[in-house]
């Protein structure tokens, strides 16, 4: 199987991935796919509104074969850079045959709306506020067009972050500051897992959880902020393997 895209080029044998990309200073990467902990979509808001996306691998270092050149140390690994979201996961689902790639369910509670965006906006204010005191009106201005933002942006966390869990495989979508992350990873690449909760989440029976995996030499954690608490209940069941989850 082969993908190009302006010199890049995929190619798979032998549970071997292998990337080339370079005009003149071509560079080869070499993936054993037993090494991927989890595939990773990132997807600007510019991308999604004309179909695209691309595809990563986050994934362990070798480091009994240390090369100060080799630029998968990081445990990030591009395999599709850029690319029609149908046509990347045709190509990605034959070299990941084991996972499932199924579609997140989106939706946050409500009820942490306004937590996602309260302290930045009132920092900001504060500070505008002192700013104006001593020098000019302008930056209060400023400060309410950022919050007005940010309290949009929160919008979007709300209607298209979530995750879905479907036997043995977990896929958590996250809005970030331009885009959005979708992470899919199996139950046995899981190292560990943290839940957070403070007496105002406890209050609205809402829960934050981390999952942590491998990534490169260390690991990477990877989660969502301001869950039910029921659901997250429900992942740590699922983590602990207490009860078989075919989905929730």
């Amino acid at each position: 199987m082969i993908f190009k895209n302006f010199n890049y080029t995929v190619t798979e044998s032998d549970q071997q991935l292998n990337i080339s990309y370079g005009l003149f200073n071509v560079k080869n990467i070499t993936v054993p796919i037993n090494r991927v902990q989890a595939v990773v979509e990132k997807q600007s808001f510019l991308r999604k509104m004309f179909g695209y996306t691309s595809i990563h691998f986050t994934i362990t270092s070798d480091m009994d074969d240390f090369d100060k050149d080799d630029v998968t140390l990081n445990g990030n690994v591009t395999v599709l850079p850029f690319i029609k979201q149908q046509k990347a996961y045709e190509i990605i689902k034959p070299l990941m045959p084991n996972m499932k790639f199924q579609s997140v369910q989106q939706g946050m509670p409500w009820s942490g709306y306004h937590r996602y965006f309260w302290i930045q906006s009132l920092i900001l204010l504060i500070s505008s506020i002192i700013v104006a005191y001593f020098w000019q009106v302008w930056p209060v201005y400023l400060a309410l067009f950022i919050i007005a933002i940010l309290a949009l942006h929160s919008i979007i966390v709300i209607k298209k972050s979530g995750y879905t869990l479907d036997g043995d495989e977990l896929v958590i979508k996250n809005t970030k500051l331009f885009g959005f992350k979708t992470t899919y990873f199996k139950h046995d690449k899981l190292l560990g897992m943290e839940l957070k909760r403070n007496p105002f989440l406890a209050r609205k029976q809402l829960m934050n959880f981390v999952f942590i995996i491998a990534k490169a030499s260390g690991k990477q954690e990877i989660g969502l902020k301001y869950n039910k608490q029921g659901h997250v209940e429900a992942l740590k069941e699922w983590y602990l393997r207490r009860e078989e989850h075919e989905s929730i």
